[in-house]
């Protein structure tokens, strides 16, 4: 019943609508199925509902539709659901209400599969297979019977089915093919950067992406970046852990980017922070960190973080979730990951995990190389990847150290890198769906530019090597302006994002 009135609102009530418009996408991703027939129809006609108008009917609308249609069962059980379940559940309680079902079924159906599989043994048992009747008799048939239920039972609650007989699972098909017409296009997460985005069309769930340079070559300003961009730009959340900066510095950092959004550009003229006709600008991290700045720069840091909670309140902007290492732990490794986000999807959804970065995670086992440990690492992160939330999948954006050897070879050949660059843990050339390094040297950091190249690309063409432009005091990292000056302009006023975002 929690389940059904979780997908009922009732405004009179102050029901949640918009979340249970998200209960509902989350039921449809689950193996999730209704019993009794009542609820069965219940639920068609509020997705047949939902993929008409966009969101779902409430309790009234549901009850007359089912009476003018002389359908007085149904509505007598929408009547019976909202009268004994007084408050809906939303989030991680709804998921959580789900896999507690599923659960329960799952046990009655191995139950029932137990006890079929001792009377094929003793008596033999008719099984009916489509048109088909076959009589199981003896202990290879039970154990061929039983290995089947236990695939069943072994079905992820959310994402996708673990195996199956492909040639006549027919019924679990167009289900899936439904799902996937009925569905929006998602929104995959983005790097703002115009060729990176263009060539890979966004992160894409069960795939680690691994972007490798060599120390202070601005690896994770560049995923502090994307996860801006994806969540003020893209609308999308992220989950960030940080291995290497603390919590405050994280912060600091997103919050110095968003104050050269092109949206300031009035009240940062209107303060004297920068010239009318000028190039955007931000406030400096460092005299942040310091508490040094002026009357001016804090009255405007102050309306950039109204802005930053406002946007997440009204859903404006997605969310950056940063958790940072334990002090208290000696280790830390990808199943303390796993555990960790798993939980916090439950509550807060995001669509992109990073990983900063593999040197500092724990292996599983001890080793005495180096690199047989980042390679168990590397391993863990893409199973992480294809089987998160239970199949669901996820992509990973890991960071990945460059030897001392791999940056002075690429640094003899213009920046350029290759795979050989990352022997030292080949598991990241294996393991990854994407590769993408990045380096600049003494006169590209003069000219204020970084440049990206793709080392691997499993599903699509790799991206041609191409330079960033970086803004150095605030680390923000855009796409190259048209008028791009190389003797020091830091570009035009207009959004670099715009060729991304339109």
């Amino acid at each position: 019943m929690k389940i059904l009135r979780s997908l009922l609102p009732d405004t009179r009530i102050g029901d949640d609508a918009s979340l249970m418009y998200l209960n509902y996408n989350s039921l449809r991703e689950s193996i999730y199925k209704f019993d009794l027939k009542e609820d069965v129809a219940i639920y068609k006609y509020i997705s047949d509902f939902a993929l008409q108008h966009g969101h779902l009917p409430d309790q009234m609308t549901v009850v007359n539709w089912f009476d003018s249609n002389n359908y007085y069962d149904e509505a007598d059980r929408v009547r019976q659901v909202s009268t004994s379940v007084k408050k809906p559940l939303y989030r991680g309680d709804f998921i959580s209400e789900i896999e507690k079902e599923v659960e329960e079924a799952r046990m009655l159906q191995l139950s029932s599969a137990m006890t079929n599989a001792k009377t094929i043994i003793k008596q033999g048992l008719e099984i009916k297979e489509g048109r088909k009747k076959t009589i199981l008799r003896g202990t290879r048939d039970a154990g061929k019977y039983l290995n089947n239920q236990i695939g069943d039972l072994l079905t992820p609650t959310f994402g996708q089915r673990l195996g199956g007989e492909a040639m006549t699972d027919e019924d679990d098909f167009w289900d899936e093919y439904k799902k996937a017409k009925d569905s929006e296009i998602e929104v995959l997460p983005i790097t703002g950067l115009s060729v990176i985005d263009n060539a890979l069309g966004g992160f894409r769930r069960k795939e680690l992406y691994i972007v490798a340079g060599y120390t202070g070559h601005m690896k994770s300003r560049s995923a502090l970046n994307w996860v801006y961009t994806q969540a003020v730009y893209g609308k999308t959340s992220s989950l960030y852990f940080s291995l290497e900066m603390h919590y405050p510095q994280c912060r600091r950092t997103i919050l110095c980017f968003h104050t050269m959004h092109p949206k300031f550009r009035e009240l940062r003229v209107a303060l004297g922070l920068q010239q009318e006709n000028g190039v955007d600008v931000g406030l400096n991290p460092k005299m942040v960190r310091d508490g040094k700045l002026s009357d001016e720069e804090e009255l405007f840091l102050r309306e950039v973080y109204k802005d930053l909670k406002k946007g997440v309140e009204d859903g404006e902007y997605g969310k950056i979730h940063f958790e940072v290492f334990d002090p208290d732990s000696l280790d830390f490794t990808v199943e303390d990951l796993r555990s960790r986000s798993e939980l916090i999807v439950q509550k807060d959804p995001f669509k992109i995990l990073v990983v900063d970065h593999a040197g500092l995670m724990s292996s599983r086992y001890k080793y005495s190389s180096t690199t047989e440990k980042i390679n168990e690492v590397i391993r863990d992160l893409k199973k992480l990847a294809s089987g998160f939330n239970r199949g669901q999948g996820i992509p990973v954006l890991c960071l990945f150290q460059i030897s001392r050897e791999g940056f002075k070879s690429a640094e003899k050949n213009n920046g350029k890198y290759n795979l050989t660059h990352l022997s030292y843990a080949n598991e990241a050339e294996r393991s990854a769906d994407v590769v993408i390094t990045c380096w600049f040297g003494d006169e590209m950091r003069e000219q204020k530019l970084i440049r990206y190249q793709a080392l691997k690309s499993r599903d699509q063409a790799p991206f041609e090597t191409f330079n960033a432009q970086v803004v150095w005091a605030m680390g923000r990292i855009l796409n190259v302006p048209k008028n791009y000056n190389l003797g020091g302009n830091q570009g035009s006023s207009d959004d670099p994002l715009d060729d991304v975002l339109n």
